[in-house]
């Protein structure tokens, strides 16, 4: 744009970035939230639907920055511009705090490598996006990373001797809970709290809860035929759920916005809580009884639901059924969400190509073994990375918005992969045998290393797939951090990637070379992706052509 009414700053990322800009406007000319805008529906009039947090963190960041600009009018130009960054950059710590929590400090700094340089990451987090994505990914990933640290600690003891269907003994059990369990309970309070945050940026949100809410039913379910005690996870999850609630009600239950109980707003979530609340109830009160009678309660109670919802959506008296089985629309194929590109599902080589292909489909690899063992081991942790990551592949395959919100499980579990297959590899071995041929002279450092490698052939295979792997999430993550609009910068930087390889492999004098012999022209690697994605149309037209080259 750099049009002159704005000072010749510019934004990427379509319309929603200018809608952003106006609301902290208004925050900034009227120290009030922007809730009745009257240009919208014109002349009508209609309600600012997004949350505030998001609007007001870069209007605050403006107020801070004015004292040390020359000019104060562009403090909310740097705010807008920097803070989505900002927001992108730091989402690396919680994700390497969770990798660290379970797979250690090595596997920690490569997920955080591993996001840095993601492409669905990067082209959501830049510079000048100034939407709510990376905003809103920072604190679902830190909720996630505190609800992990909850299941760590909760475990399956009995911890309240006797249980029954009154509600008095359902509070009791929660009393005790809060007692024994407290490094387990501050951990999901810590988790509400994000998502809570999350939920006043976003009304997407739900996302999150609805992954863990996935990985809560299957842990009960199992516990139930292990005959193990459900009611700490159960608590927990309540009290999670209570603190986003509390903290969402104050936006979401505003007189002018009515959002508690519309599609759009509270209502996935407050079936996320009634289902918790019934599943807990019951397995906490019929704890003690057969498996099959505690299942055979929670089969009726949810059919008698869904037929009444059923009833109402045939009535057409509530879209209650829609919203619970569409995921709010985005998983319908309607005419109106067929018009939204981020509601429709991705290119497929896009798909994988944003996460990295190996990252991706090492994160899958992983996420089915957790899954696994999650179900026979009784490990819970397990468990929930298992129910992240396909839960996240199944939202990300229907809708293209979806992607980025995989971002932090493709780089979690991807480091995870990476790292075990480190360890196959057998460095420590292969250093071992190099030591034992001999490494006293430099002749026969090089001799004991050729015959060590020799007789470790598994690490010559696991490192051309780590050189691949590394050089290729490398050269994506450049590629998508460059505006798609760059094509001259792309080229020259695309040619200069060209240059590195040394000109003897690909010299074609015998009939035959090592790497492609074809002369430079266009682009070879990248023109994939670019930051200029938004939500309005996805940027399609420098990708054509480039990743047919994915292969090379």
């Amino acid at each position: 744009m750099s049009a002159f009414g704005t000072g010749n700053w510019d934004m990427t990322g379509g319309s929603d970035p200018w809608y952003m800009k106006r609301v902290v406007d208004y925050i900034l000319a009227n120290n009030a939230h922007l809730v009745y805008d009257a240009d919208r529906f014109y002349p009508i009039g209609g309600i600012n639907p997004r949350p505030p947090l998001f609007t007001w963190s870069m209007a605050v960041g403006a107020m801070l920055l004015q004292p040390f600009l020359e000019n104060p009018e562009d403090a909310i130009w740097w705010s807008m511009l920097g803070l989505p960054a900002v927001y992108g950059a730091l989402t690396i710590l919680p994700i390497a705090a969770t990798t660290r929590d379970h797979f250690g400090k090595g596997a920690a700094v490569i997920a955080a490598w591993l996001v840095a340089f993601m492409p669905a990451h990067v082209t959501h987090s830049t510079w000048a996006l100034a939407d709510h994505d990376a905003f809103v990914m920072l604190f679902i990933s830190i909720g996630f990373m505190y609800w992990l640290r909850a299941v760590k600690y909760a475990g399956t003891a009995r911890i309240t001797k006797e249980t029954s269907a009154h509600p008095l003994s359902f509070i009791r059990a929660i009393r005790d809970v809060f007692t024994h369990r407290q490094a387990a309970m501050s951990n999901a309070i810590l988790a509400g709290v994000a998502f809570g945050i999350a939920s006043l940026g976003w009304k997407g949100f739900v996302v999150g809860p609805s992954i863990l809410f996935l990985a809560y039913a299957l842990q009960v379910g199992l516990n139930m035929f292990r005959r193990r005690d459900s009611t700490a996870m159960s608590v927990m999850f309540l009290t999670m759920l209570s603190v986003i609630f509390l903290m969402a009600l104050p936006f979401y239950g505003h007189p002018q916005l009515s959002l508690v109980f519309d599609s759009t707003g509270l209502q996935p979530f407050l079936f996320i809580f009634g289902f918790t609340l019934a599943i807990a109830f019951v397995t906490t009160g019929y704890r003690d009884k057969p498996w099959l009678l505690v299942l055979g309660t929670l089969a009726g109670l949810a059919a008698v639901f869904f037929s009444l919802l059923f009833v109402l959506k045939t009535l057409g008296i509530s879209d209650a059924w829609d919203v619970l089985f569409t995921g709010s629309g985005y998983f319908a194929k309607t005419k109106i969400f067929g018009t939204v590109a981020e509601a429709n599902a991705p290119n497929r080589a896009q798909l994988f190509a944003s996460f990295g292909p190996i990252t991706f489909l090492l994160a899958l690899v992983m996420g089915g073994t957790f899954l696994w063992r999650g179900l026979r081991h009784r490990r819970s942790t397990d468990l929930v990375f298992g129910v992240w990551v396909f839960a996240a592949t199944f939202m990300a395959w229907n809708a293209a918005r979806f992607m980025f919100n995989a971002t932090p499980i493709m780089a979690i579990l991807g480091a995870c992969g990476i790292a075990a297959l480190w360890k196959w590899a057998n460095w420590g071995g292969l250093v071992r045998s190099w030591k034992k041929f001999g490494i006293r002279t430099p002749a026969d450092r090089i001799a004991g290393a050729r015959r060590a490698v020799w007789r470790t052939p598994q690490f010559s295979a696991i490192f051309l797939v780590m050189l691949m792997l590394f050089s290729q999430q490398a050269t994506y993550g450049l590629d998508s951090a460059i505006p798609g609009s760059s094509s001259s910068v792309e080229g020259d930087l695309d040619e200069r990637i060209y240059d590195i390889v040394p000109d003897i492999l690909r010299f074609d004098g015998l009939g035959f070379s090592i790497l492609d012999s074809t002369s430079h022209d266009g682009r070879w690697y990248l023109g994939n992706f670019g930051s200029s994605f938004n939500d309005d149309g996805w940027n399609q037209g420098h990708m054509s052509g480039s990743l047919d080259r994915i292969r090379t």
